[in-house]
């Protein structure tokens, strides 16, 4: 990141917080929709890129505070709200004080195969899923929506059509003919499998990737889960790794499994299809590449 960028960033928490000491600013990670830095080496301040990701963000500045309450590990707790956009960066940001731990994804080899990381991971989601999600939609929570916002009452099987249409309008072009064929296999079976449209939609976090479980390695425990930019209400499945299912206290009900593997093609599909919006040659071809290696696993 240039220096002009963190300068910008530090000028916008002084304006915000001019009570706040800035040491530090370092550049620590940046994802579609967020830029963080680290302050002082204790805190984390995440800056959106755009407007719809700024109201992203007051969703969690409204809900976090009561998940916390509720969850039985640590996750974020906003300390700094700029409560609207100022001379130096135009959007609401927050900041927060660190989480200690590394990510899974940063972790020694072996490491996702271990099962006291996925014990703690299925008691999480498990009381996360208990979130009411009447609650949840009262402090800003949307229903998961994969083109545009579904609608009401919910409707998730129109919303995994309308994501079909989309990819065969983009992403079909930049591939082979077999490769298409097989995707389109895969979303005319799953369209037609009721079980996968029956499921009680939950309060998800809808993001639990390796990069956002944090572990402490010497004490074998998670140390805290990040980023719930993308948590809305949806299909509990969307949050279940392969492996944690069998700590989790959530309803495994009919086309669980099922529901899972078709769910696996979701974000290599978004990574193509945000990349070409967002005119980003590196997110397509990562798109792309994690696609094949899935369709070449999967006997369509």
């Amino acid at each position: 990141m240039s220096d002009y960028r963190l300068r910008k960033y530090r000028a916008a928490i002084k304006e915000q917080f001019p009570e706040f000491e800035i040491k530090r600013v370092a550049y620590l990670s940046e994802g579609w929709d967020s830029v963080a830095c680290q302050i002082n080496g204790q805190f984390i301040f995440r800056f959106p890129k755009r407007q719809e990701v700024e109201l992203e963000l007051l969703k969690e500045i409204a809900l976090l505070p009561e998940l916390v309450l509720r969850l039985p590990l640590p996750i974020p707790q906003f300390e700094f709200m700029a409560k609207s956009g100022g001379r130096y960066f135009p959007f609401v940001f927050v900041g927060y004080r660190k989480l200690i731990g590394t990510p899974l994804e940063d972790c020694p080899v072996g490491t996702e195969k271990e099962e006291w990381w996925k014990q703690s991971l299925g008691h999480f989601l498990s009381a996360l899923h208990r979130f009411p999600i009447e609650r949840a939609r009262e402090l800003g929570v949307r229903d998961m929506a994969l083109v545009s916002q579904p609608t009401k009452p919910y409707n998730w099987r129109e919303n995994v059509l309308a994501f079909y249409h989309l990819a065969q309008n983009q992403v079909y072009g930049l591939l082979a003919q077999h490769e298409r064929e097989k995707l389109r296999r895969l979303f005319e079976s799953y369209l037609q499998y009721e079980p996968g449209f029956s499921f009680e939609p939950k309060l998800i976090h809808a993001d639990i990737n390796p990069e956002h479980i944090l572990l402490d390695l010497k004490n074998k425990i998670v140390s805290g889960i990040i980023d719930f930019g993308d948590c809305c209400i949806g299909d509990p499945a969307l949050d279940i790794p392969e492996g944690v299912e069998q700590y989790y206290s959530g309803n495994l009900e009919e086309g669980w499994q099922k529901r899972s593997e078709f769910y696996r093609y979701l974000p290599p599909l978004d990574s193509i299809i945000f990349g070409l919006a967002h005119n980003s040659p590196a997110l397509i071809e990562l798109g792309i590449n994690l696609l094949r290696d899935i369709l070449i696993e999967e006997n369509l």
